[in-house]
């Protein structure tokens, strides 16, 4: 996604994440002291003042502007501003679980991906200038002739959307046509959307081949495995070696962690277990699974979560080496 401005005061991290409110209007081409589009398509992270922790805004208070070029926001629930507000897609919010929990994956599909607010942009503009685009969107005909999304395909979607949208679009104008970022964008989302599934970020459950008598979770690492498409128009796991659809009926669920009112991610503890090397690449594995994009935190809260979840012990430094290896520059 679009890098935010770098944030260089002293124990911030860099966001790579979201727009400040004056961006975030200029995307969706709404009015500069409107927060509502905004809060519908964006999730809203912000500090207090005298405070360098990045926490959630909940969208439903009375939010107003206070200053669009700061991205200043007053909530006049309790008369609290906050600074630095940063408005992120859905899917790459620490918080991406609060958005999906609950949701049919054909729906979260749509929620988050094609209907976020960047691909929206991308879509409305590719629109103009090739008008049969919307075509292969409502058939989600997006990685190829049909609505399947082959798991085989997952580490090439940006390069197979890109390539099928434009084949497909050319074909009908009859001209060389160019879709901007689109293709790019969706193939992105979607991968990053795996990576969540995969990481245990998203949990998912459904029922098993015939059986519907009872939901049963599905297994994070089938969400990896080559022999599996997603039918996206039905949200259903299909085994495209036997063409059988092994499970049917897919929602997807939030982990047991939550984000509170003073707090950002807070995970149950796992069991003990012999701790790991910390490694600068073991640290960079565990960054990537935890957040696939760099979420708004302090280095010494993610230093304090990677402790929390590993039980072991290392240096800020190290830390600050694995950062670039886990979230490197585009």
């Amino acid at each position: 996604m679009h890098s935010a401005p770098s944030d260089t005061r002293k124990g911030m991290v860099e966001l790579r994440a979201g727009y400040l409110f004056a961006k975030a209007t200029d995307l969706l081409g709404v009015s500069n002291n409107d927060l509502r589009p905004l809060a519908n398509c964006f999730v809203l992270w912000g500090r207090r003042a005298n405070d360098n922790l990045y926490r959630p805004i909940n969208p439903l208070n009375w939010l107003e502007v206070r200053d669009a070029q700061s991205s200043e926001i007053i909530d006049k629930s309790d008369n609290v501003s906050w600074f630095d507000v940063r408005f992120i897609p859905p899917i790459c919010a620490p918080n991406v679980h609060e958005f999906v929990g609950g949701l049919e994956f054909h729906v979260a599909f749509w929620r988050v991906i094609l209907s976020d607010p960047e691909v929206g942009a991308a879509y409305n503009a590719a629109l103009i200038a090739v008008p049969c685009l919307g075509r292969f969107v409502r058939l989600l005909h997006l990685f190829g002739p049909d609505e399947m999304l082959r798991i085989s395909e997952s580490a090439f979607l940006i390069k197979r959307c890109s390539r099928h949208l434009h084949d497909a679009c050319a074909d009908v104008e009859k001209k060389e046509i160019s879709l901007g970022r689109y293709p790019d964008l969706v193939g992105g989302r979607t991968r990053q959307l795996l990576s969540l599934l995969t990481a245990g970020r998203i949990l998912a459950d459904g029922f098993y081949r015939s059986d519907t008598s009872q939901r049963i979770v599905i297994d994070r690492t089938l969400w990896a495995r080559a022999e599996y498409a997603i039918d996206l128009r039905k949200g259903d796991f299909v085994n495209v070696e036997t063409g059988e659809t092994e499970w049917r009926s897919i929602v997807l669920r939030a982990p047991k962690f939550e984000i509170e009112a003073d707090a950002i991610a807070r995970p149950v503890p796992k069991t003990s277990a012999s701790p790991p090397p910390t490694k600068p690449e073991f640290i960079a594995r565990w960054l990537q699974e935890k957040y696939p994009e760099r979420p708004p935190m302090q280095v010494d809260q993610l230093l304090q979560e990677f402790e929390r979840d590993t039980s072991r012990s290392v240096s800020k430094s190290s830390l600050e080496r694995a950062m670039p290896l886990a979230w490197p520059r585009i």
